[in-house]
């Protein structure tokens, strides 16, 4: 088989799940495409397709290598040279602040939580795992682990509650909501 049918037929079959992972770790759907045709690419320049065992396992590692990349690009701070340079200093300082009061609230909430119950919900909030991908990593059922996400959701609610009814009028929440 020569080297473009081999990769068709590879696109063909691991580019929808390959494309949702992308999806998933990037957030936006256009650079998740981008990013498959990166990682094609890339498997095109290895050249030796027809002698590789393990196909997916292989595009899904290369795959994470470019959203790596990519994260890591992301993290760079562009260098500005003008008069809005002291606008975005700013703001971004304020909203460090912001983010750090609703992180100080966040960890408060869940440090109240029973750690199963923490880590079920970080699983499926933060990490977006299923219920059966959390019950497999935590060793326990897929009915404990939904009790225990409603368990939490109930209790991160509750204190969203209690903090509104603690909030005088007219003022923020660390969340910059008015009250």
């Amino acid at each position: 088989m020569a080297a473009h049918e081999h990769i068709e037929t590879l696109y063909k079959l691991r580019a929808p799940a390959l494309g949702s992972y992308l999806r998933r770790c990037l957030g936006e759907a256009d650079l998740a495409r981008d990013t498959l045709q990166e990682v094609f690419i890339r498997l095109l320049r290895y050249g030796r397709l027809d002698q590789m065992q393990f196909p997916k396992a292989y595009l899904f590692l290369i795959a994470a290598h470019v959203v790596c990349e990519i994260k890591r690009r992301e993290k760079r701070i562009p260098v500005m040279f003008d008069s809005t340079a002291v606008d975005h200093a700013a703001a971004a300082e304020a909203s460090i602040e912001t983010d750090f009061e609703a992180a100080s609230e966040a960890g408060a909430v869940l440090g109240a939580l029973p750690p199963l119950r923490a880590a079920v919900l970080l699983l499926r909030l933060h990490e977006g795992m299923s219920y059966a991908e959390i019950a497999s990593a935590l060793g326990i059922s897929v009915h404990t682990v939904k009790k225990y996400l409603r368990l939490a959701l109930l209790h991160c609610r509750q204190s969203a509650g209690a903090e509104r009814r603690n909030t005088p009028k007219g003022k923020s929440s660390a969340s910059g909501r008015q009250l």
